[in-house]
């Protein structure tokens, strides 16, 4: 009797046995070096006014892209000169990218300044410092076999948005991408753009990304941007570090806060960039 009654157990445990050997299958590793997403297919963010990616946004998908930057200055007067009063002001840009062929992007910006806490500011908003839209391109000419090293060219003309301002601004910069190692990138921009008939602003920047985890990246960057005439700016040399969050394959945040290394620099106090991408 007791037998047939551990038969009879045995027999409704049986399901339950088999499932839990089930668990005991040959299961394929967890790589956790695995990158976040294939090096050419992951999307390409270019953050406003600093080294742009010489890698093109993928082709036939729109990209949109846009960041708010809350920053002090102490623009003072219409030659913008130095003041120990500093004006707290937060800038939009918002940036549409499109690759039609291979290469070859093509891009709509908009930039304006949508708080500022002195009137002296007004005139004056973007980077430049003008609020302004801009069309622009981005070809990359060149291409290793690995895509580890890429050249390119990107321009841009820009037309103010103020009144006050009516001159159309052209800017040019050789760009160049390479991958060190699977998780370190290394950027450098150069390049210049005419301000006025007399004034040009010359400028380079060099940037390194650093994959930590699978999604989350640190962003180092050296940005200098030397004008000419001090009814202009005076030049500039600045730190940026931040970081960057791939949550999807198709969606990137990033957080950067920059900070002027020469005392002459209007950002001394610094500044924050809080910004997103997203392709279609």
């Amino acid at each position: 009797m007791k037998i047939r009654k551990l038969f009879i157990v045995l027999l409704c445990l049986y399901p339950l046995i088999i499932k839990g050997q089930d668990g005991c299958k040959n299961r394929k590793p967890i790589n956790l070096d695995k990158q976040p997403f294939n090096t050419n297919n992951k999307l390409t963010c270019d953050r406003f006014y600093h080294t742009i990616d010489a890698k093109p946004a993928k082709l036939g998908k729109l990209q949109l892209e846009t960041a708010m930057a809350l920053r002090d200055e102490f623009y003072k007067g219409e030659n913008f000169d130095k003041s120990p009063t500093s004006t707290f002001n937060i800038y939009a840009s918002y940036r549409a990218k499109y690759t039609i062929v291979e290469n070859f992007e093509i891009n709509l910006i908009i930039s304006e300044l949508i708080l500022y806490s002195g009137d002296e500011i007004e005139f004056y908003g973007g980077e430049n410092p003008y609020s302004r839209y801009a069309i622009g391109t981005k070809y990359a000419f060149y291409r290793s076999e690995n895509n580890k090293n890429i050249f390119g060219l990107w321009g841009q003309l820009a037309f103010s948005i103020k009144q006050a301002q009516k001159n159309i601004i052209p800017e040019l910069k050789f760009l160049y991408f390479r991958e060190l190692v699977p998780s370190i990138n290394f950027t450098t921009n150069i390049g210049g753009a005419k301000i006025t008939e007399k004034t040009i602003s010359l400028t380079y920047g060099i940037e390194l990304k650093m994959l930590l985890t699978k999604k989350h990246e640190l962003i180092v960057e050296n940005y200098t941007d030397c004008v000419h005439l001090n009814s202009i700016g005076k030049p500039s040399n600045r730190l940026l570090f931040g970081f960057g969050t791939y949550f999807r394959e198709n969606f990137y945040m990033y957080l950067i806060f920059e900070k002027g290394i020469l005392k002459s620099d209007y950002l001394n106090k610094g500044k924050i960039d809080l910004g997103l991408a997203y392709r279609f």
